[in-house]
């Protein structure tokens, strides 16, 4: 055994001239080796869904002014003798970030844009318009689990379904500046890559638009109806501040093109795959063939040897 090894070492290139004379001897191998890791990338890239990544720069917008009103309106209802709750309230943008993977906003992005089509591709038939159940291996596995424990094997895509998909594939990413956040979606159409993130962009913005009015119509009536039962001045006045205030916010928000956010940078694609990277993807399978040929080579050459 002991003899075997050092047959093997021994067959080590040592000087830098070694090396040369052993790879002009396995030139033929790592040739080989090469081309062969060459054609399977490219057979690989060919055979694997191509992925393309859209990404969008966000901040809150208008934070600074709204935390100034907050302030104010916080101090007004105490002298008004009312607990205030607008410290416990998530702002405008926290509230975007958490409806981003709602089901309010899956069910607006299918009853608008119907998306689900788009997004579920193998569940539904072109043909007939009609969703199927999907004829793989493993949706049939699913199905059959399904059913073993009482549920039934397959539902079509709804929104659910679809809120599950946002929480998935739209990514929320930090930065360096902590207001700031990047939103990304990969999908393998380069086009629908870009449309998605902006149909979320503009759908999300909007419910949080809508949710922001809610709120401020119901303080609102809250603060009328209080108006109509208080008898002393100094109370009145406090409410009479309060109610200008939610008002003034109210008609504000029917201004701007975006609520609860502003687009630090614009919807960006990547103009190659992000996954796989062809390039890449070849020069590693041309440098990773050669070596693999160079070494059955020497190790061909160190099994004739003993």
């Amino acid at each position: 055994m002991q003899n075997k090894t050092k047959s093997v070492v021994q067959d080590l290139p040592g000087s830098p001239i070694d090396y040369v004379v052993f790879l002009w001897r396995a030139k033929l191998w790592i040739f080989a080796g090469a081309v062969t890791a060459f054609l399977f990338a490219i057979l690989l890239i060919r055979s694997v869904n191509q992925v393309y990544t859209a990404e969008v720069a966000i901040a809150p917008s208008g934070e600074t002014s709204r935390d100034s009103s907050v302030t104010k309106l916080s101090q007004l209802a105490t002298s008004a003798g009312r607990k205030s709750s607008s410290a416990r309230e998530l702002s405008p943008f926290d509230k975007f970030l958490e409806t981003i993977s709602s089901v309010e906003l899956a069910r607006t992005l299918e009853e608008k844009h119907k998306v689900s089509v788009k997004l579920f591709p193998e569940s539904w038939d072109s043909d007939k318009k009609i969703w199927r159940m999907p004829g793989s291996f493993s949706a049939k596995i699913n199905g059959f689990l399904k059913v073993a424990v009482g549920q039934k094997a397959w539902l079509p895509p709804g929104t659910v379904a679809l809120a599950d998909y946002l929480k998935r594939e739209i990514r929320v990413k930090m930065t360096e500046n902590p207001d700031v956040k990047v939103l990304s979606y990969q999908s393998g159409d380069q086009k629908f890559v870009k449309h998605f993130l902006g149909l979320v962009l503009i759908e999300n913005d909007q419910l949080s638009r809508l949710l922001r009015e809610k709120h401020l119509d119901s303080k609102i009536e809250y603060l009328t109806r209080k108006m109509k039962e208080v008898t002393g001045d100094e109370y009145r006045d406090a409410l009479i501040q309060l109610l200008v205030e939610e008002e003034k916010e109210r008609m504000l928000l029917e201004s701007g093109d975006y609520f609860a956010i502003d687009v630090i940078r614009p919807i960006s694609v990547s103009n190659e795959p992000t996954f796989p990277r062809p390039i890449p993807l070849l020069a590693l399978s041309l440098f990773g063939g050669g070596i693999i040929g160079g070494i059955a080579f020497w190790l061909l050459r160190a099994s004739h040897s003993r």
